[in-house]
């Protein structure tokens, strides 16, 4: 059974959230504020109608908020 990018995400918040998840230039994000980031971002879909499960197109460029998204 594969597990999908949430569930290894919420496994990597759970055994070292201060570590870093992603580093960008000078930008070091931890896997508790990735954690963060992905639940705020998810958040807002759900206020403007999206429904889980729901597809989305994004156009973004190269940074730690592509990830997020």
């Amino acid at each position: 059974m594969s597990a999908s990018l949430v569930h290894l995400l919420r496994d990597a918040v759970r055994r070292y959230p201060r570590n870093e998840a992603l580093v960008f230039g000078d930008e070091r994000v931890s896997y508790q504020q990735l954690w963060d980031r992905v639940g705020a971002f998810a958040g807002f879909l759900r206020s403007r109608g999206l429904a889980s499960g729901a597809r989305v197109a994004l156009v973004v460029e190269n940074c730690p908020e592509y990830v997020v998204a």
